[in-house]
């Protein structure tokens, strides 16, 4: 399926696009974590409405490996928009070698967790990481999603083709869009990620 996020106007483009349905991650420049309970039953009362359907949510935040993962906020979220696909980034790290058990402990009970809720759960990569530990993650973990972006992986002067020889057995989605040098979106294709 090809979708695409429409973080502002999402009514005059989801129906000039006639689109199946759409990814969310923000309303009205809004991320959807940020927005009140109450606000938000009433945006889903409006995108059922409207005819608007969510094919899944895309909730980016930052979390350490010791936090409180908040794993019965983010379902319920879910089953308000009727998605059972979320996606969120990958636990950040302070010391990979000191945390490596703990972090397979969490990635596992975080997929078990979501999967019970009958929640398919993919994690956006985090770039900042050496590859070598994304490896090790894939490798403990084999049935990791990922959303692998290729202009993400080109901001941070990765190889996109290197790590999408590494990932490419576990990448779920494949965000495309380019950026130019000043890592601004640009056309596909005229950017330095080079995508295609």
């Amino acid at each position: 399926m090809i979708s695409v996020y429409l973080d502002n106007g999402i009514l005059n483009y989801y129906q000039e696009l006639k689109l199946p349905s759409l990814p969310l991650r923000k309303i009205n420049g809004k991320k959807i974590l940020k927005i009140p309970e109450k606000e938000l039953t009433e945006i889903v009362a409006q995108f059922k409405k409207d005819k608007i359907k969510v094919g899944w949510l895309d909730l980016p935040f930052d979390y350490l490996l010791t936090a409180d993962f908040e794993t019965d906020k983010l379902s319920d979220i879910a089953k308000l928009f009727n998605v059972n696909h979320l996606f969120i980034n990958l636990p950040k790290l302070i010391d990979f070698n000191a945390e490596k058990k703990l972090l397979i402990e969490v990635l596992k009970s975080l997929i078990r967790k979501f999967k019970q809720n009958k929640i398919k759960l993919s994690f956006h990569i985090d770039y900042q990481i050496d590859s070598a530990i994304l490896a090790f993650i894939i490798t403990e973990i084999k049935d990791l999603n990922l959303v692998f972006d290729a202009a993400k992986c080109a901001i941070f002067e990765k190889s996109i083709s290197a790590y999408y020889r590494l990932l490419k057995n576990n990448i779920d989605i494949v965000v495309f869009y380019d950026v130019n040098e000043d890592n601004e979106p640009t056309l596909l294709g005229y950017g330095k990620a080079q995508t295609m």
